[in-house]
Order: structure tokens, then C-alpha cells, then sequence
């Protein structure tokens, strides 16, 4: 964030897409997904241990590879639990090597689904779907990177104190009063219209 205002003299401008998807009429907003993706030059992916495990995060993710951005304009951010890093680090990495579309969930089991009903549509199989996500995972080596990256991190400080460790390789002292909903996964995007070709971050 502050890189990009010393660079522009303005804020980011971000879709969140918990915030800005219409909870009371997600099939609406699922036509439009493609079109609320293309508005955005980077996807930034909050990456706890269940991320893999929600199928809007993945059809997220899936789309807006499909519709051409980069690999490279996808940014992994760990989400661990204070205390159990490693575990929550080896939880990721597990998901990443295991994903199957069949066991993923939705809030609304109708949602899965309507989703499950148009990935067969387009793949003809769950396996064919697995496999191209499989293969966006293979080809987005960030995540990969950031995963070493927060784990020789925590390493290195826990004998300082145990603070949760960024993906940036900075560090927080979380409230003793955060809770679970305090570190929910969920994925947004830096939309940027008016520089859609500049590559901004």
C-alpha cells in the first residue's frame, strides 16, 4: 500500500469480493464474475489452511486465469494461527498437492451445486477441472516461494518471540482478543480502470 501511493499519490482501489458480491443473490453475481475480475490487474489470495477447501475461492481464482491475466499478477499471502505455524504450514502445502474440486464446500450446499453443475459443463469431468487448476498451482510457483519464505522466517525469530510472521516477511503481535473470524481466508483484487495497462500494482 504505501509503495503504491509514493508511486501514484492515491490510494489502491480494491474489489473485495466478500464485501462487494451480493450474499442474497450470489447466482446473479456469478454471471458477472468474469467481468468483476477483468476490471483488475492483480489478485491478491488470503491463504489459510482452508482456502482450498472453498469452492467460490477457487472459481475465483480459476477465472481469472482464464481470462488471461498473468500468473505473476496473483500474490499469495499466508494466514496462520499464532502458535501453529508449522502445522498450518503443512495444512497449505497438503491442500495445494491434494486439491479435488468434489471436496471443496460452499455455505449453501445449493451453491456448490450450481457450481459443480457448470464446472461438469465446461470440463465434461471434476478430474479434468483438477487437473487444470492443478496445473495454474504448478505454474504459479509464488505460492511456493512464499510458503519457504514465512516458514525459514518464523524459524529464524522463534527463539527471539512468537510473533505471526507476514508473507513480506514482516511481523505482528496479534491482540490477545483476536478470534478465529479475525483470520478467515478470503481473496480480493486491486482493481485499477484507469490504468488497466500500466501494470500497476
Amino acid at each position: 500500500r504505501k509503495s503504491f501511493i509514493t508511486k501514484h499519490g492515491r490510494e489502491p482501489r480494491i474489489w473485495f469480493d466478500k464485501c462487494c458480491i451480493d450474499q442474497n443473490n450470489i447466482e446473479a453475481d456469478l454471471r458477472c464474475l468474469p467481468i468483476f475480475l477483468a476490471s483488475c490487474q492483480h489478485l491478491v489470495v488470503f491463504c489459510g489452511p482452508t482456502f482450498l477447501s472453498r469452492l467460490w475461492c477457487i472459481i475465483e481464482l480459476f477465472t481469472f486465469v482464464q481470462i488471461g491475466r498473468r500468473l505473476e499478477s496473483i500474490k499469495f499471502e499466508l494466514v496462520r494461527r499464532e502458535g501453529y505455524e508449522d502445522e498450518d504450514s503443512s495444512q497449505i502445502e497438503q491442500a495445494f498437492d491434494n486439491f479435488d474440486a468434489q471436496e471443496c464446500n460452499c455455505f449453501d450446499d445449493r451453491d456448490k451445486d450450481r457450481l459443480l453443475s457448470i464446472i461438469h459443463a465446461a470440463f465434461g469431468s471434476l478430474s479434468a477441472f483438477n487437473e487444470a487448476v492443478g496445473d495454474i498451482f504448478c505454474r504459479a510457483s509464488e505460492w511456493q516461494a512464499v510458503l519457504k519464505q514465512v516458514s525459514m522466517t518464523a524459524h529464524d525469530e522463534r527463539g527471539w518471540n512468537n510473533r505471526v510472521v507476514q508473507a513480506d516477511g514482516r511481523s505482528l503481535s496479534p491482540s490477545p482478543h483476536m478470534s478465529d473470524e479475525s483470520t478467515h481466508d478470503s481473496s480480493s483484487s486491486t482493481s485499477d480502470m484507469e490504468d488497466m495497462e500500466s501494470g500497476i500494482s
